[in-house]
This record gives C-alpha cells, structure tokens and sequence, in this order.
C-alpha cells in the first residue's frame, strides 16, 4: 500500500481493503488539510478511529493533551465546588445560634455561671422577671395527656391552654424551631417553640437563650401532636418560673451513679420515675393499712412520739 492517501476516484473504484490508509500516511495528510473528502457509500465501511469526522482532533498528540486539559479543569470545577461548599457551611454555622455545651461545664463552674446570669437579670430586669409572683396553671400535665391524646398528626387544637413543669432536655432545629421535654407528675409533654407562632421574635430569642436544663417552666399556647406523632403544645409565651442553679444530668444519660444517688435522694426521684414510683407505692400500702386498722377501731400508737 503506498504512503499517500486514496482520492475519491481511486476508492470508488478499488476494493474495500485496498484504500484503507496507514496512520503514518493519515497523520501527514492531515497537515495539509483539515478534511478529507470520501464517499458517501464508503464512509461507513471505514475505521472509525482515522475517518469517522477527518478533524485535526483525532491526532494522538492532540488528544492526549485535550485529555488532560479536560482532566485538569474537571479536577479544577471540583475543587472550586467543594472549596464554595465549605464557604456556605461556614458561614451557616456562624448564623447558627450558638448552644452552650452545659453538659461539659464543670458542676461548679456551671453553678458560678448560672449565679451571675441570676445576678445580672435581677439588676437589669428586677426580681419579678427571674422569680415570678404567680402563674395560674389551666390544666395539668396529667389532664393534657389524657385530654389531647386523641389529636391526630399535625393537628392543632384551637385551646389555649396553660401549663407547667420541669425542662429535663432541649433541642434546636435551625434558627426558629426549638424543642423540649417538660416533665411532671410523671407525665411529660414537648414543647415545640417555633419563632414563627410565638409573640415576638426577640422574646423567642431572648427565652431560649436563658432556658436551661432543671428549669421550672409555665407555657402557654395550643396543644399540638408533630408530624412524628409526639404530644407537643406550640407555645405563644413561654415563662421562666424557677431557674435552676445546678447543673443538672443528661436524660440521654440519666443518674446512675450509687453514691449520688442516696447522698442526693431529690435528684434521684427528679431523674429516675421508677424509684419515685416505689416511693409512691409505698405510700398507698401504709395508707391502705392505717384505714384498714382505723375502720376496725385500732389506734395508732402514738406515746412512742412523746
């Protein structure tokens, strides 16, 4: 086979094998001219990987540097996308409120800080905002149970209903939306504060800052059951009763801890229900058994007292 390429002419008129060129040839045609004009009823028979568009693109050479380039902007768009990834997230966790970590607080220190939040709250705000006269409770927890138990999943009561109880856990989704667990006479229903349903935005802010674990809370607003079928009330106002000094454990947690336990019996009947329980089994047996001994005239002896 000679080292110049076929014409149009010559192709047409030799068989298929015989103007199939070499790429030594090829690539020096290819200098001269972009394009190589072949026959319509011969293209498809040709190799494809010397004539299938006759561009200067299909130089080895060439491609190996196309290659390479696309590699590098590829490598390049990935790097800048990732780089643009960061920056959001960055900037994200610095619009984020910030939560204190109480829980890797020293207790003492926790105690310390907590006294000057009280001290500066009084001196800025007066006594009446950090401990309260009063606030009439409207319901119970034992009666909100019992009463909106029957709500279906984000349905929203139209009550407007008060209530209290002790904050044993709190949780932040975003900037507006806040959860907690309010506990009481062994019941215990979530809080869900959202900034877009509360009084005031700098309130909502303001409140969530100073609410911490042990807290004694009064909440009002409509009782509400989550898209995840938690019993929740959505709060318009939410009211710091008592705040707590000490820091308190994680329910995540809980109190384990023999020592502590009987040397702060009141913390172990906070965090754990089921020694408050046996307290008040106790009690109804002792109660059952002095009624019983009274309806059969017995009286209870009482000279051990004087």
């Amino acid at each position: 086979m000679s080292d110049s390429v076929q014409t149009g002419e010559s192709i047409s008129k030799k068989p298929f094998l015989g103007f199939l060129v070499s790429k030594a040839s090829f690539l020096n045609a290819t200098k001269a001219t972009k394009y190589i004009a072949v026959p319509s009823h011969a293209y498809t028979k040709l190799n494809s990987t010397y004539f299938h568009s006759f561009s200067l693109t299909n130089n080895p050479l060439l491609s190996k540097k196309n290659n390479e380039l696309k590699r590098r902007l590829k490598q390049e768009a990935k790097q800048k996308e990732k780089e643009e990834k960061e920056a959001t997230k960055k900037q994200q966790n610095q619009n984020a409120p910030k939560q204190e970590e109480d829980e890797n607080i020293d207790p003492n220190e926790y105690h310390r800080l907590r006294i000057a939040q009280i001290n500066h709250l009084k001196a800025t705000e007066g006594e009446s905002t950090v401990y309260p006269h009063k606030f009439h409770v409207s319901i119970s927890l034992t009666e909100f149970v019992e009463k909106y138990s029957s709500l279906a999943n984000e349905q929203v009561s139209d009550d407007v209903v008060k209530i209290a109880g002790r904050v044993y856990s709190k949780r932040a989704m975003g900037q507006k939306l806040r959860f907690y667990d309010l506990r009481g006479e062994s019941q215990k229903v979530q809080i869900m504060s959202n900034a877009n349903f509360y009084k005031n935005q700098d309130d909502f802010v303001k409140i969530n800052e100073r609410v911490k674990l042990g807290d004694i809370v009064g909440v009002v607003g409509q009782p509400c059951r989550t898209k995840a079928g938690e019993l929740s009330i959505r709060p318009s106002e939410i009211i710091i009763l008592t705040p707590c000094l000490h820091q308190m454990p994680h329910m995540h947690y809980g109190l384990k801890d023999k020592e502590t336990r009987f040397r702060q019996r009141y913390l172990d009947l906070m965090m754990n229900d089921w020694v408050k329980q046996k307290f008040v089994t106790k009690t109804r047996i002792i109660k059952y058994l002095r009624a019983f001994l009274d309806n059969l005239g017995f009286l209870e002896d009482i000279l051990n007292n004087f």
